[in-house]
């Protein structure tokens, strides 16, 4: 059962990434590992979990594609004993293609990775032991904070990365169908619950289709 949710609580303003502030970001992270998972987390908007459970045969490199159909949860935060268990909800199970930089990132490392002995598709994209086993989240956390710190900007949770992403398509004039079904929403009211405040942004665009089709009337 999930918590109950107050239909009337006020949506509290999310922490995120723009993307002047992820592009520095990311120009502070040198290891090829990691700068992906920021490049996942933040362009196709994925949770921790998914993250941490993609694996490399997930991955269709024709299509440009990444199959988002499992997840990988600890047992806490700071352990490295982990299991693999179905997504959130069954809309969570996605396909989504990649963006240019970074199905070029992915496959220039897929292409140095896949050299190792014993290598196999079914490795971890972000793991440890060659990919034997998944990243932890202590890992990811840590590493995010030192980075953060490294580029000079403020540090935001990991799962505001999934946040960063949503403020990016909305902003850019991603309609909410769109969003919800690209971050893997039951439905687009809870896009609306969750990102209320960043539609609200582009009011201003409403207010300026209001004053100029009074003005077109008027004249």
């Amino acid at each position: 059962m999930e918590r109950f949710k107050n239909p009337d609580e006020l949506v509290k303003e999310k922490a995120y990434y723009d993307i002047a502030e992820f592009d520095k970001f990311l120009a502070s992270e040198d290891e090829d590992r990691y700068r992906i998972l920021w490049e996942i987390l933040y362009y196709c908007g994925l949770r921790i979990g998914e993250a941490r459970g993609l694996q490399w045969k997930d991955i269709n490199w024709d299509n440009k594609t990444l199959w988002i159909n499992k997840q990988v949860q600890s047992l806490d935060n700071y352990s490295s004993s982990y299991y693999v268990c179905n997504l959130k909800t069954a809309s969570s199970n996605r396909i989504l293609t990649m963006c240019d930089a970074l199905y070029d990132d992915l496959k220039k490392y897929y292409d140095e990775v896949s050299k190792f002995k014993n290598f196999s598709d079914d490795f971890f994209i972000f793991g440890n032991d060659k990919g034997l086993t998944p990243l932890t989240y202590k890992q990811a956390q840590r590493r995010k904070g030192e980075i953060a710190l490294k580029a000079g900007i403020k540090e935001i949770r990991l799962h505001d990365f999934r946040h960063s992403c949503a403020s990016f398509l909305v902003n850019n004039g991603a309609p909410v169908t769109m969003v919800s079904k690209y971050l893997g929403h039951s439905n687009s009211s809870e896009t609306l619950n969750t990102y209320s405040h960043l539609f609200n942004t582009t009011s201003s665009e409403v207010i300026n289709i209001i004053n100029r089709a009074r003005n077109t009337v008027e004249n």
